[in-house]
């Protein structure tokens, strides 16, 4: 039988594999691996400018925009998957004494049993548009 935590660590290992292998497939310089490494141009006459260190630097309508797409290149989403990894890592490293024995729990929030664990329905919400996210997943208020 399939848990909650079971479900919500299944979906979240798909969403953050699906986001690396996107991260990834972005070209590089040649002779570089990847992931990719954008900038924002400091050029006065570049402003509003992405390099992206590939084929042709491309414009953006302005350097909030730049800025913005640089700070979300591939590097920082591979490092941002490895963060999330290392968070569903703790999940299961903790164990717990309970009224039924000891069980594992979650490092980061103290969880061992009830709804869902928060740190992996706080790490699931980033994912509520997706069609595999189940909305009893949803963090309550």
């Amino acid at each position: 039988m399939t848990t909650i935590t079971d479900a919500l660590v299944a979906f979240l290992r798909a969403r953050l594999d699906e986001t690396e292998a996107t991260a990834l497939a972005v070209p590089t310089i040649e002779g570089t691996v990847p992931p990719a490494h954008f900038k924002q141009s400091t050029w006065p006459k570049d402003e509003g400018k992405v390099l992206m260190g590939t084929a042709a630097d491309f414009p953006v309508p302005t350097a909030e925009h730049a800025a913005h797409i640089a700070a979300h290149d591939p590097a920082s989403v591979v490092a941002d998957v490895a963060a999330k990894r290392t968070l569903l890592a703790f999940h299961w490293t903790h164990i717990a004494s309970t009224d039924e024995g000891e069980r594992p729990g979650c490092v980061v929030c103290g969880y061992v049993t009830g709804a869902g664990c928060p740190t992996l329905l706080a790490l699931a919400s980033a994912y509520a548009e997706h069609r595999d996210y189940d909305r009893s997943w949803a963090l309550p208020l």
